[in-house]
């Protein structure tokens, strides 16, 4: 069974390249898919960011179906964000 990867979808945390490769999911090489989780893995203990390799090895490790789960998981947050952003925006 593979292990259990934390990650954080605090889109606070991301930055333009992270939502440009967000744009540019579609047709992303699996390769790409898992650098960029890799960059939102934390500790499960302090949610300190683990380092890349530590990361890149966790992630690389995911099945395909706590792959699917974890996008869904990714997807639910970003649409979360936008939906208070835009909420946001009309109460201003």
């Amino acid at each position: 069974m593979a292990e259990t990867v934390k990650l954080n979808f605090d889109t606070d945390r991301l930055t333009i390249n992270d939502w440009i490769t967000i744009e540019e999911w579609r047709g992303a090489s699996a390769r790409a898919v898992r650098d960029f989780l890799a960059h939102l893995v934390v500790d499960p203990e302090t949610d300190e960011p683990l380092p890349e390799d530590m990361a890149l090895a966790a992630v690389g490790k995911m099945t395909g179906a706590q792959l699917g789960e974890t996008m869904n998981q990714f997807v639910a947050s970003l649409k979360k964000a936008k939906d208070s952003a835009s909420g946001e925006a009309l109460g201003s």
